[in-house]
């Protein structure tokens, strides 16, 4: 990752289309 900026996937839900948010490094859970 590095990157600051979100990247987006193509997905699909229910037969329909749509825009997934794919982040190279997502922030840690608080455990």
């Amino acid at each position: 990752g590095g990157s600051s900026a979100v990247k987006f996937r193509l997905g699909k839900i229910d037969g329909i289309v749509v825009l997934e948010p794919n982040v190279d490094d997502p922030p840690a859970a608080p455990s």
